[in-house]
Formats: structure tokens, sequence, C-alpha cells
């Protein structure tokens, strides 16, 4: 697993860029008063169990900082970490992943993956199912908490393939779904 994690992107209707905790863990280390925030810098350093990990602003997302939050101590997942002014949001990296022809939805976070929200229940999504904006696509599991998989997207997507199944461990960057385009 990688030793760097990147922050969750909240769009916000105003102008701003909320960045938030991508996991749960310990703030050891932050940064101090800046005033601007580039691509890829990092944010601040977590302890998760024993393991130090680092959490970096996300590609191609830059700006005035407006408020830093990171502050010492426990943190919990997508708690607020740095709120940016002057939106500059080209494309939101931890969503779709458009440097193949082909695109997909990744993992945000590690943890485990499932498609249902218990064994009895069908799944959130199934292949070939259309989704829009705020449909739940599955839920990741992190030390006995479950986070929902929401899809942040504009556009409407239609589900080509299911490549992770149910019950399986992911980490940050693993393709879950294929999606392609449809016009609507």
């Amino acid at each position: 697993m990688s030793n760097k994690l990147q922050a969750l992107i909240d769009k916000n209707k105003s102008n701003l860029i909320l960045l938030n905790s991508p996991a749960v863990g310990i703030i050891i280390n932050s940064i101090s008063n800046r005033q601007y925030l580039d691509s890829e810098t990092i944010i601040a350093k977590i302890k998760i169990l024993n393991n130090t990990k680092t959490i970096i602003s996300p590609r191609k997302i830059t700006g005035k900082i407006k408020k830093i939050n990171c502050q010492l101590g426990p943190i919990h997942y997508g708690q607020n970490l740095v709120i940016l002014e002057n939106k500059q949001l080209i494309n939101n990296t931890n969503i779709i992943n458009k440097k193949q022809k082909n695109e997909y939805y990744t993992s945000p976070m590690d943890g485990m993956f499932y498609r249902r929200s218990s064994p009895n229940t069908e799944a959130f999504i199934n292949k070939n199912d259309i989704i829009k904006s705020g449909d739940v696509l599955g839920i990741i599991e992190v030390m006995k908490c479950f986070y929902k998989l929401q899809y942040e997207g504009i556009e409407f997507k239609k589900i080509t393939q299911i490549l992770v199944a149910n019950s399986q461990p992911v980490c940050v960057g693993t393709k879950i779904f294929k999606l392609t385009s449809i016009i609507k």
C-alpha cells in the first residue's frame, strides 16, 4: 500500500473547494499558515494503527487557502482539512480516471468493498445499470466503520463492468467499476 493518500474533494456551490480526510487516524503533523495550495502538496501526516500516511492535495487542484482545519489529534473520515477559494477544479481525480479511453470509478480509500448493505439485500448497482449523481455504488468498511461510495459526477453513466467482487479488499485508486457515458 502507498504511504500517500489523496484528500477527498467536496464540491461546494459557492466558490470554495473543501479538502477532506480520506481516512480515520491521528494527525501527527499538518501544514502551517500558508496562503496558497498547489497540486499534490502535503496537507497532513496521519497515523493509522502503526503506519504513518501522508495526505496530499489531489492532482489538478490549486487555490488560495481560506481556512486550515488540520489540528493535531484524532480525525475521522470526511472531516474537513482545508478550505480553498478561487475554484480551479479541472477534473475530480478521486472519482473518474480518464487517462485511458475507458472511465473508471476508483476506490477513495483502503478497506473492504461490499456491493450490498447486508448479505440478505440486493446489490446497490449491477452491470448495465445507469447511475446519476448521488447514487450509492457500494460501501467500504474501514476498522468496523462503513462508508457509502456515492457517484458524484455530473453526467449519467452506465456500469459496463464490475471489476471488484463483493467482500474483497481494495486500496486507494483500485478500479471498482468500468463506466461509459450516457447522453440524457
